[in-house]
Parts: structure tokens; sequence; C-alpha cells
């Protein structure tokens, strides 16, 4: 508190010596001591503890003030019934020390704390709001992430299901072609060797005795040349198919001869000792005519269908009748 009335105490001196210095330029000792008088004060207040200025001083100074203003004012033919301004300052210092005590400061500095510190809870709710608000839109995103990362975990499981079902397709597909192409195969050699062998009897009356069949004979023969491949190689893959790329149908030994039934490139189509058909590479094999050593015949004979000899048949049984 001392050092708030030092501080009002000088301000009012150096009002005064302005006040003083435009007056009158006659007074300039008397100003000049009392600014020494001042200066010395406010740096022995400086030095020490500015707390620790007594009344006294305070007291001889103000009143040092009041006889040099009397003097100026005497000296300036000033009104005597004119209120001194230094006066009513004084007296308006004294009646502030005298208005504002010890508590009262106490009163008006916890009012100031107070103040700040509404306006410091105040501003800690919002930052607590603003920081909730945070928080909030922190866990949606969280949430928001989580849901992405689990779709891209789905999407890769079906890109990988949907991968491992193409492919099974696509083995499936090729098992197909070769049984197809095998079922073909077949049922073109069923047809060739059933076509030679239907007949169709027509008679009436009584069957024909078991001895009249058995005599029938064909009077004649066909014979059809089909040319004979060995293999040349240890072991020699029969496919189901020209190519590499189809599987594997058989595997035949050195030596096996075969009966080609057509080429297509570098492939032909083959009756393999089992009856079945199947392709073979023509690395591997070698045509009877072109290894005179070979004991084997290149031409097979194929009996074929004799309609003479039905016929015959048929005019047995009759006379037989």
């Amino acid at each position: 508190m001392k050092a708030v009335r030092f501080v009002k105490f000088c301000l009012k001196v150096s009002a005064l010596s302005c006040l003083l210095i435009q007056s009158s330029f006659a007074q300039d000792e008397t100003i000049q001591d009392l600014q020494q008088d001042i200066s010395a004060l406010r740096d022995s207040a400086q030095t020490s503890d500015a707390f620790s200025l007594e009344q006294e001083q305070f007291d001889k100074m103000r009143a040092k003030l009041l006889e040099a203003e009397k003097a100026i004012l005497e000296q300036s033919n000033l009104d005597t019934e004119a209120v001194s301004p230094t006066q009513e300052a004084f007296e308006s210092t004294e009646n502030t020390n005298e208005e504002y005590t010890e508590e009262d400061y106490s009163v008006v500095e916890a009012e100031i704390n107070k103040k700040v510190l509404d306006d410091t809870s105040r501003e800690l709710e919002t930052l607590k709001a603003k920081y909730e608000e945070s928080l909030a839109e922190l866990s949606r995103t969280k949430s928001e992430l989580q849901k992405l990362r689990d779709e891209k975990v789905r999407s890769q499981t079906n890109l990988t299901s949907s991968k491992q079902e193409v492919e099974r397709l696509k083995a499936q597909l090729v098992k197909a072609k070769n049984r197809l192409m095998v079922a073909e195969t077949e049922v073109d050699r069923l047809a060739s060797v059933e076509a030679p062998t239907k007949r169709q009897v027509r008679f009436s009356g009584k069957t024909a005795p078991a001895q009249a069949k058995a005599s029938i004979k064909p009077a004649a023969q066909v014979s059809n040349d089909l040319s004979v491949v060995t293999i040349a190689v240890d072991k020699a893959n029969l496919r189901t198919g020209p190519g590499v790329e189809h599987s594997v149908l058989m595997e035949a030994k050195k030596g096996t001869t075969l009966a080609v039934e057509q080429r297509h490139k570098d492939w032909y189509r083959v009756t393999t000792p089992t009856g079945k058909r199947a392709w073979i590479s023509s690395d591997v094999v070698y045509f009877n005519s072109d290894n005179p050593n070979t004991q084997t015949s290149s031409t097979v004979r194929v009996r074929g269908y004799d309609p003479e000899a039905e016929e015959k048949a048929f005019k047995l049984i009759k006379d037989r009748r």
C-alpha cells in the first residue's frame, strides 16, 4: 500500500513541477531544490525496500512542497483566496488513504482474483467441452476406420475365394474337355466296330435249327489296310488330345504297336491295346514300313460286312423248313 501511495505522490509532484515551471521562471532554484529532494527520495526508495518508507518522510516532503507553493503564489501575486491545487491533491490523497484501508485492498484483490478465477474457469469449461468433442470425433473416426479395415479383410477373403473358385472351374473345364474327347473317340470306335456286325434277319414260321445257323459262312472278304506305328522310346504318353496341354490317358512301353486312324499336325490318333482312342506324338514313334527288321506286319486285315452271305443264309433256312 505504501508503494502505491509513493507512486501517487511522485506523480503529483511531477504535475506540480510542471505547473510551477509554466507559472514562473523566477523560481528555478526552488524548483531545482525540490526536484533534487524528490530524486534523492526516489533513489532511496529504489535502493531499499519500498515498503520501509515511513509516514514522516511523506509528511516532511508534503510540508516542504506546501511552503514552496505558498512562496511561489505570493511572488506571482496569485489570489490568496484561490484554492491550492497541490493542497487539494494532498487532501484528496489523505482522504483516499483514509477511505481505502488494508482490508479494502484485500477485498479488491479478492474480487480481482475471483474474476480471474471465474474467467479461467469459463475458459477451462470451454476447453473441456472442445476436448470432449474431439474425443467423440476421434472415437467415431476410429470406429469408421475399423469398419473399413473389416471390409478390406472381407474383400480380400472374397477375392481369394473367387480366385480359387476360378482355378477350380478351369481345372474342371479341362477335365470335362478331356472326358468329352475320350467319349467322342470311344463312340467313333464303337460305331466302326458295330457297323459290320449288325444284321437284320427276316423270316417267317418256325425258327431254323442251330446247325443251320452254324453253317452260315461269308462268301467273300473285304480288306482294309491301316498304318501301324511302333513306340521307339522306353515310355510314351498317350494323351486325350493332340497336344501336351491335354491330360495323359495311359502310358505305353517301347516296342508297342498301335494302329493309326488319323493325323493332326505332329500328332496321331491311335487305337490303344485296350481298345481306347488316344493321341501320341510323332516324335516317339516310327512306322513299321520304315523299319525293315521288324517282324510286325505293316497292315491289319479287317473283315467287313458281306450282304451276299446274308442272302444265302436266308435261302438255306427256307429250304430246310
